[in-house]
Parts: C-alpha cells; sequence; structure tokens
C-alpha cells in the first residue's frame, strides 16, 4: 500500500471505525460462515492484529472462534461456506495455517466431516456446485484439510472426498462444441435455467477450483480435461466486438445472444473470470491466456462511470472495495501501472462511500430486492465492513495477506 498515494491517516481512521464497531457488535450475529458471519469477523481480528503488531485484538478472535464451536454444540446447523459450519472450518484451517493460532483441527473439525460431506453429496443430487452455498464451497474446504492435515487417514479420507467431488463435476457437466460447462439455476425468483460464467456462483469458481486441484500432482491428470474445456467455453463467450460494455455476459441462456452488460465486481462479470483465466495461465504456462486475462483487465479499467459499472454500495461482494481489492491484486501479480492506478480510483470512490448517518463507519449495503428497507447495514465480510476493514488491512500493509483464499482471489 505505502506506494499508493492516497493518505495514509485517513485509512487508518476508517480502519479503526470498522475495528471498533466489529469489536462492540460481533456477539449479534447468528451465522458462523467466513463470508457471511462470525468467522469473517475473526478473520478479520487476527490480521487486525497482525497489522497492529499487537495482541488484543487476537483475544478476540480467539474468543469469537470459541464462540462459534459453542453455537454448533448447541445445536448450529447451517453447513455452507458461505453461512455456515465449512466456513467455519476454512476459517480455523487458514488461521492455524498461517501460524495465527495453535489449535487441533484435526481433533474438532473431523468430527463434522460426515455431516458435511453428507451435504456436499445432498447438492450433488441437487446438481447445486454453487461455491457460497454448494458442493464446490465443501470441496474447497476438505482441500484445505487435506492439505494441512497431519493425520493420514484424515488424509485419505478428503483425497476420496475430493476425487467424488470431481466426479460429480464431471457427470454433470455438459459438452458443447464450445467446450465443457455446467448447467444452474441463474435467476432464483423463476428458477431460470442457463449456464452462469461468474465467480460467486458459477463456472469460474468452477474453474478456480479445478485449477488448485491441478496444482497437485494427485490430481492433475483426472482434472485437466474439465479444467481446459471449461475455459475454452468461457473463452468462446468473449465480446469479439470489443467496445461492449462487459467483455463477457454474466451468463448464458439457453438460445439466446449473450448479454455483454455484466456488472464491475467481484462477483459477477469481468473481473472474477479475468482473475480466474490469470490463475490458470500461470498453472498451464499459457502466455496466450495470460495475455487474454491482462486484456480483459485493461478494458475493464476503463469502466468507471456509474451508467457503465453498475456499483452503487462499497463492499467487497459488489462494490467499490471489492474493485479495489481485485485491480490491486493484479497490479501485485503484474506491476502494470495501469491496475495501480485502477486500484487507486476504485479505493477513493470507496472512501467517499461512506455517506449513511445511521451506517456502520457510514457504510450500508445496496439490497434492492427488498423493497421495503434497500439500504441495510451489515457487519459480513462478503457485503458488509468485516470485507471493507481486511481491504482497508491490505492497502495499508507492507507485506501481502492471502486472507482473500476465501473469496478465490489468492
Amino acid at each position: 500500500m505505502l506506494s499508493y498515494t492516497l493518505e495514509k491517516a485517513t485509512l487508518i481512521e476508517k480502519l479503526d471505525q470498522i475495528a471498533q464497531l466489529i469489536s462492540a457488535s460481533h456477539q449479534n450475529e447468528t451465522l458462523i460462515g467466513v463470508l457471511n458471519g462470525t468467522s469473517g469477523m475473526a478473520l478479520f481480528q487476527f490480521y487486525y492484529a497482525k497489522y497492529l503488531n499487537s495482541e488484543s485484538p487476537t483475544d478476540l478472535g480467539e474468543e469469537i472462534i470459541a464462540n462459534c464451536i459453542e453455537s454448533i454444540n448447541e445445536g448450529f446447523g447451517l453447513p455452507t461456506f458461505c453461512n455456515g459450519i465449512a466456513g467455519l472450518g476454512w476459517t480455523m484451517d487458514h488461521l492455524q495455517q498461517e501460524d495465527f493460532i495453535e489449535i487441533d483441527n484435526d481433533e474438532i473439525l473431523a468430527n463434522l466431516d460426515d455431516y458435511l460431506y453428507t451435504q456436499m453429496k445432498a447438492d450433488f443430487a441437487l446438481n447445486n456446485y454453487d461455491f457460497l452455498h454448494g458442493a464446490i464451497g465443501y470441496g474447497f474446504y476438505f482441500l484445505k484439510r487435506w492439505k494441512n492435515t497431519q493425520d493420514t487417514d484424515l488424509k485419505a479420507q478428503y483425497h476420496t472426498y475430493l476425487l467424488e467431488l470431481v466426479s460429480f463435476l464431471k457427470e454433470t457437466s455438459e459438452e458443447k462444441p464450445e467446450g465443457t460447462t455446467w448447467k444452474s439455476i441463474v435467476i432464483q425468483e423463476t428458477k431460470q435455467e442457463g449456464y452462469n460464467l461468474s465467480l460467486s456462483h458459477g463456472m469460474s469458481s468452477v474453474v478456480s477450483f479445478l485449477n488448485l486441484l491441478y496444482a497437485i500432482d494427485d490430481f492433475k491428470a483426472l482434472v485437466e480435461p474439465l479444467l481446459r474445456g471449461a475455459v475454452d467455453y468461457i473463452l468462446f463467450y468473449r465480446n469479439k466486438q470489443q467496445e461492449g460494455l462487459s467483455l463477457f455476459p454474466s451468463w448464458i441462456n439457453p438460445g439466446q445472444d449473450p448479454l455483454y452488460k455484466s456488472r464491475l465486481a467481484w462477483c459477477y462479470g469481468d473481473l472474477g473470470i479475468g482473475l480466474t483465466l490469470w490463475k490458470v495461465a500461470k498453472n498451464l504456462q499459457d502466455s496466450t491466456l495470460a495475455d487474454t486475462a491482462l486484456d480483459i483487465y485493461t478494458h475493464a479499467s476503463q469502466r468507471k462511470d456509474p451508467m457503465d459499472t453498475a456499483v452503487t454500495d462499497a463492499g467487497v461482494c459488489h462494490g467499490s472495495f471489492g474493485i479495489a481489492k481485485m485491480f490491486d491484486k493484479m497490479y501485485q501479480e503484474t506491476q502494470n501501472p495501469l491496475f495501480k492506478e485502477t486500484a487507486e480510483f476504485w479505493l477513493r470512490e470507496a472512501l467517499q462511500m461512506d455517506v449513511h448517518p445511521d451506517g456502520l463507519a457510514g457504510y450500508k449495503k445496496f439490497y434492492p430486492k427488498d423493497t421495503n428497507e434497500q439500504w441495510k447495514n451489515d457487519f459480513c465480510l462478503l457485503e458488509g465492513i468485516t470485507g471493507i476493514g481486511l481491504t482497508l488491512i491490505d492497502f495499508l500493509s507492507e507485506t501481502p495477506n492471502n486472507w482473500d483464499e476465501c473469496l478465490l482471489i489468492s
């Protein structure tokens, strides 16, 4: 962050406001997931402690994790990565991996494996591969456990789970002339089906997950055809005209022309697709694909008018801080000054969105589906101030952080 020109004191003041709010109100949240729940707030505390070089936030982070475990013991049962137990488990494994805490995850988390495995298989039956709320989310957690466990029996068990997930993806894939794809519900209200390209709920998350597996010798040969086929499908739908609003649609509707008007955001659109393709290009050592990813970000850097971006709020999921984070990630990867300039533009935009007197540090999320209350306070990582706080820590830190693995960014 020190290479950016923004006033450091402004970022620090906003971060401190957010930290105080999370500290005072974390116990009011009922969910425990990493993206939408209190384990994400615990993640914030540990990275805030690292930034401050202070033990105090760490103590609160440990307290929040203990409260999450107690919630499960008292009957909390939501399993998903975004909202529930898989997200908590990922957080605990991440914190142990980063040497933030000393905890026997093999003992604590193994007791939850059967339940999460059962839920993953239930999503197989529903063809639900969603990262936030379905099978890919469980697989992402099991992959983390496979990497970190010291127990050979557990490692074999997680290996089996991951193989089953790859088999599910293979069985449910559709082979088309364009490449390999998966059908899902793209509009929940109408149950409309299509081929979702997004990072949050669609094919980019599948590609990102397969790419993580491809980097491991045990899985490389098995996942490579699916990985390459899915990349081919996504690339087929790149806007050949270049002058369109976006280079990729949010999804493909069968029998209809693609609509090249996807938003500028982490969740949907060009940024998630471009970053995913960049990471695959590095893994496959594919310079052509890498150039494509850079072209996507170069094109996206020109989109700054609100009419062209659909940016309304500041959160990580679909707001200004998320965009700043994505461009900063690509700047750190490439040292391209254009991406640095664009990241700084969106960080400035985000700092100016603290306009709600009754908001959290001035911020609210925009939720257009609720016609009675479209602007809402949110503490969590995905859409609220925890994610804003973590992003501020990144911009203030002298060394990189990788909490954003939970968003498929790092």
